[in-house]
């Protein structure tokens, strides 16, 4: 029986809705489970942790969400698909960056256009790991460190820690894959001025 380590980054709270959806995979007889919650910071560093505790253990697979992400399907079922690392498709807000305010963590390969309605898994170029699946053979496969920012010669950084790490996997030889038949949910507070100010307005 596979055995998968669920971590959760959190700054101390979770949403109620992943903490119903972690309860409900605990139910999950397909697989052993551990549950970990990692309050540490950097985020980057708080990641490599993660993965550094993960491989010192004897888990197979690793599922990495955030503390304001949750699924609205079970994620475990990607286990059996037995991909390098599965991103599971999740809205984002960017503040301050440009139209359009919201997108998707997952970047699609070159010249791909992925139909949502029947779409179910693609390879994609890169994935936010807000919710994504390793296998132990990735976090085996590549040198420390595994998640870190690039900066460019004024501090300002180039990438974030999951886009290095994808980069990295992908240079590596392993594929990234979305599941857009298990999408995440995504809580985020913002200013609604700013969202008035970006989005179509309203009578």
């Amino acid at each position: 029986m596979a055995k998968v380590w669920i971590t959760v980054l959190t700054g101390g709270t979770i949403r109620h809705e992943l903490a119903v959806a972690l309860i409900q995979m605990s139910h999950d007889e397909r697989y052993e489970m551990e549950f970990h919650f990692s309050f540490a910071r950097p985020i980057p560093s708080n990641r490599c942790g993660i993965a550094q505790r993960f491989l010192a253990s004897d888990a197979d697979w690793l599922l990495m969400l955030d503390s304001d992400v949750w699924p609205y399907r079970n994620l475990l079922d990607l286990v059996e698909a037995d991909k390098d690392m599965v991103v599971f498709p999740t809205p984002i807000w960017r503040t301050g960056a440009p139209e359009p305010p919201i997108v998707s963590n997952v970047t699609p390969l070159k010249g791909d256009i992925v139909n949502l309605d029947e779409a179910e898994m693609v390879e994609v170029l890169r994935g936010g790991a807000s919710a994504m699946l390793f296998s132990r053979r990735v976090l085996e496969g590549l040198a420390p460190p595994l998640f870190a920012q690039d900066f460019d010669e004024d501090g300002i950084a180039l990438c974030d820690e999951d886009i290095y790490f994808c980069d990295k996997a992908r240079d590596a030889g392993f594929e990234i894959w979305a599941a857009y038949s298990h999408p995440c949910g995504h809580i985020k507070e913002i200013d609604l001025i700013e969202v008035y100010n970006r989005v179509d307005k309203w009578n």
